[in-house]
């Protein structure tokens, strides 16, 4: 059996941990590679592990993990969480602007502080994920970037990409997060000076883990060093380097976002968080 064909193993139809099953959440909006290069270094360690993957918000992966209805968590997070343990897995990337192609600011090769103090910022729900909202403010504010106005949407970054090619206002997205070949004659991305980053990505579980899962959280620990060391701080500010390494690594494609299906519990609220 192949680690692809565990990756995507079932757990049992109840929902309930079984001594194989593992429940993980991660958000819909990141790169489906990383989360399949994670999967397989889990399967090279435990190989009978049957991971079942929900995508989720980061904050309702807080709250599951919480309620002991979630093992293992993946989100962004920008500090300490109450009642959890986390261990950086991916470091943040290197944000970038989105703007529509005919905006004056796109003839500038690189956008600063003074170019977007007129502008409206398109994000996330605030309130779906203060943390990492509270995390985004506060970079911002150290480096000098202060908007208009904020356009609050969902987590899709497609989503964002259209209201900005709606002319709701512009982006800040990962770099990785490059638009679709149509969208790309409608918007168009610009680097940012003083660069932006994105909190590492962590993967978390509980203070008090049961037994079976208290045992596995020493492999998880040194199987996440060992893939942030793959794309360790050598690659920022350009975090795409790094996704576009783990995209490539043991083979593993990095799949568009209309092939995200294959979770076992694919939640997309509306109103939603990072």
């Amino acid at each position: 059996e192949s680690g692809l064909q565990a990756c995507y193993g079932r757990s049992p139809g109840n929902g309930a941990s079984s001594s194989s099953s593992l429940r993980i959440g991660y958000p819909p909006h990141l790169p489906i590679a990383p989360l399949i290069h994670f999967l397989d270094g889990l399967h090279e360690h435990e190989p009978r592990l049957r991971p079942q993957v929900s995508h989720l918000v980061a904050l309702e992966q807080m709250r599951r993990l919480q309620r002991s209805e979630l093992d293992l968590g993946i989100f962004p997070s920008g500090g300490t969480l109450p009642k959890l343990e986390t261990q950086p897995l991916f470091p943040g990337e290197q944000l970038v602007a989105f703007l529509m192609a005919d905006h004056p600011l796109a003839e500038q090769p690189v956008l600063r502080p003074d170019d977007v103090t007129g502008e409206t910022l398109v994000s996330f729900w605030q309130a779906a994920n203060p943390p990492l909202a509270a995390w985004l403010h506060e970079q911002m504010e150290r480096a000098g970037y202060r908007f208009r106005g904020v356009h609050e949407i969902g987590t899709d970054t497609r989503d964002w990409v259209v209201a900005v090619a709606a002319g709701r206002g512009l982006a800040l997205l990962p770099s990785s997060a490059s638009p679709t070949a149509e969208a790309g004659r409608i918007v168009v991305s610009r680097p940012l000076d003083p660069p932006l980053m994105m909190p590492d990505t962590v993967v978390a579980w509980r203070t008090r883990p049961p037994a079976q899962l208290r045992a596995l959280t020493k492999k998880i620990r040194e199987l996440a060093r060992k893939l942030y060391e793959t794309t360790g701080s050598g690659d920022r500010p350009g975090g795409d380097q790094g996704a576009r390494r783990l995209s490539s690594a043991n083979g593993f494609p990095s799949l568009p976002q209309d092939q995200r299906s294959w979770g076992t519990d694919d939640e997309r609220p509306r109103r939603g968080g990072a």
